[in-house]
């Protein structure tokens, strides 16, 4: 054909078409419709059929060029259609052409061979992952509930495992005692001994203390210096059978210590000072059982140890204990109290709903905030039954409210160990459907993170809450990876800036570029914007015309009792705490900063956080 290539020519299409199946893999097929034995339309449309020419260009060649032919060739997979007698120059392009849509055919099967396989490779790459995560995360839940060195229990775990023991004892109105063992020259032996033989001894001890118990006790270690045994409710047991028994156990286990280690060949007998309490008649309480041993073993030690000494290098057990017996209890007789701050919308002035923050107030009036009993609820494993008291909370509220108000949304911070957790969404529908709220007036508020850890699984959550109605915010934005390339990868209703960045804006020029960015970014992903931490007319005059949609914070007002939210619900609005709000228009053209101005100062008013 002229430089075009090598031609084949078959005067039957049924040799033809076995030619092209069976033998010969061919660039170009031509083939005429007015054959006698078959018909060039379905010698086509058989070779798109087979896998292995569905990709080769076929030409069906007529007598004329009419309507219903040139359809019935397209529709069975011809490439083109040409008219007899074919011209030679318009034969030779359509043919060049044509082996050039060939090769690029192959080139994408070849391609898209190479990326499946590529495929198959991530896929077994992600299941090898997936296997290790796993094994990670069994491992993060064994050392968030147990002590390295010895593999036992820790602090917080044992805390959980009284408590349980406890209230077992107290439904079949039953003793309980509890063992305490502190290790004597504890600091002498760590001094004397090499890092991993002194290891070995402390893991020998806590496993020696466990030989001694009965079967359903267990031994904590609970700091450096000192090992705890809860020895479980027995039937039939007297208090003084239940003392007598805890003397014997706390024997046995100094005993052992004393004679049954054994560390490269070397016998170390540790002496342990020992103290037993027994519950109820040393108190009714689980705190109170613990300042019972603590006083024990400081009267034990002796006075050339006084109990300020000992306080240095060791903390109190019963003060590092209590303040997360008392929270678990404050949570668990429904003592804390929910308060809601006020957010409000730029254009119009209006209230559109509020965050959830809880208090927790003592006997002597007296109010604890968040960011003191968070990290307590955080030591003693508390923040999954924190947050399903908070939600809870909103959730009752929310029905109330919602029979006067419709425009409103109440917020609950949600943590990382609630976001994972598969029951939440079982949870939200139990609690839509006890309560009566509404999905539509409820915000779950996620820190970044909370979902950096796993994208993927991240986005699905998020999809599948949102899907129920419940919308979603991204709190405390700008303080984690703020990154387009993973925010637009996550169904989300708002981003929340953080108010370390709204506390610059009136005195440092780059934090206003920094925020316009946020905003930048939210806006071009249809994402609201809220900025938290609002104390002066001058920062919400610059949100509002950077084009921030919603202001809260200590301008307009501090967390508030439900009684006092539920008056700014009836009012529709919260007039700033400084006079009226004269906000700049969001369009203005004016700068933020004059030229040559300095960046104005910030006074802020003690009084205003305080609430």
């Amino acid at each position: 054909m002229h430089g075009v290539g090598s031609v084949v020519q078959w005067d039957d299409g049924t040799r033809l078409l076995n030619a092209v199946l069976e033998n010969a893999l061919p660039d170009l097929v031509f083939v005429s419709e007015a054959l006698a034995d078959i018909r060039g339309t379905e010698i086509c449309r058989r070779l798109m059929l087979d896998p292995s020419t569905r990709n080769v260009p076929v030409v069906v060649l007529c007598d004329k060029l009419e309507e219903t032919m040139v359809r019935a060739a397209l529709d069975a997979g011809a490439a083109d259609v040409m008219a007899k007698p074919l011209q030679p120059d318009l034969l030779r392009a359509r043919i060049r052409s044509y082996l050039a849509l060939s090769r690029q055919s192959q080139n994408v099967a070849f391609e898209a061979q190479a990326r499946s396989e590529e495929l198959e490779r991530m896929v077994e790459t992600m299941r090898t992952e997936l296997a290790e995560r796993e094994r990670t995360m069994a491992r993060a839940e064994f050392l968030f509930n147990h002590d390295l060195m010895t593999g036992l229990p820790n602090r917080r775990h044992m805390l959980d495992l009284m408590e349980r023991a406890r209230r077992r004892a107290e439904s079949d109105r039953l003793p309980m005692g509890v063992i305490a063992l502190g290790i004597e020259r504890y600091g002498a032996l760590q001094a004397e001994m090499s890092k991993d033989a002194f290891e070995r001894m402390l893991a020998a001890a806590g496993a020696i203390v466990q030989q001694t118990l009965r079967p359903l006790d267990f031994v904590a270690r609970i700091a450096e210096d000192l090992f705890a045994v809860v020895m479980m409710p027995r039937d039939l047991d007297t208090p003084e059978l239940a003392a007598r028994n805890a003397r014997e156990a706390a024997s046995r286990a100094a005993a052992a210590l004393h004679s049954e280690i054994q560390i490269d060949g070397r016998s170390i007998p540790l002496e342990v000072r020992t103290a037993i309490a027994v519950y109820p008649q040393d108190g009714d309480r689980a705190k109170d059982l613990l300042h019972h041993l603590d006083h024990t073993l400081t009267l034990t030690r002796g006075a050339a140890a006084p109990r300020e000494r000992r306080r240095a290098t060791q903390p109190d057990l019963a003060s590092a204990l209590a303040l997360e017996l008392r929270l678990r209890q404050a949570i668990d007789n429904d003592r804390l109290i929910p308060y809601y701050q006020p957010k409000i919308d730029v254009k119009s002035g209006l209230l559109v709903g509020g965050e959830t923050l809880i208090r927790w107030p003592l006997r002597t009036g007296e109010y604890v905030g968040p960011g003191e009993f968070v990290p307590i609820a955080e030591a003693g494993g508390l923040i999954p039954a924190l947050d399903d008291y908070v939600l809870t909370a909103a959730c009752v509220q929310i029905a109330e409210w919602q029979q006067r108000f419709s425009n409103f949304r109440i917020g609950v911070n949600l943590s990382a160990l609630k976001l994972h957790h598969r029951g939440i969404f079982d949870r939200l529908r139990e609690l839509f459907a006890t309560t009566h709220a509404r999905a539509e007036h409820l915000e779950l508020e996620i820190t970044e993170s909370a979902l950096i850890t796993d994208f993927d699984a991240a986005s699905s959550w998020l999809t599948a809450v949102r899907e129920m109605g419940v919308s979603v915010a991204l709190d405390d934005f700008g303080t984690g990876y703020s990154s387009l390339a993973y925010l637009r990868r996550l169904p989300l209703d708002a981003i929340k800036i953080d108010q370390s960045f709204v506390g610059g804006l009136d005195e440092d020029r780059s934090t206003v570029a920094i925020v316009r960015a946020m905003i930048s970014m939210a806006k071009a992903l249809g994402m609201q914007v809220v900025a938290e931490g609002v104390e002066t007319l001058r920062q919400a005059q610059i949100l509002t015309r950077l084009g921030c949609d919603t202001l809260q914070g200590f301008l307009y007002s501090p967390a508030v009792p439900s009684q006092k939210f539920e008056a700014m619900l009836e009012a529709g609005r919260v007039d700033p705490r400084r006079g009226p709000a004269k906000l700049q228009a969001a369009n203005s053209t004016a700068p933020l900063f004059a030229p040559g101005d300095a960046a104005p100062t910030t006074v802020v008013d003690p009084l205003l956080r305080t609430g």
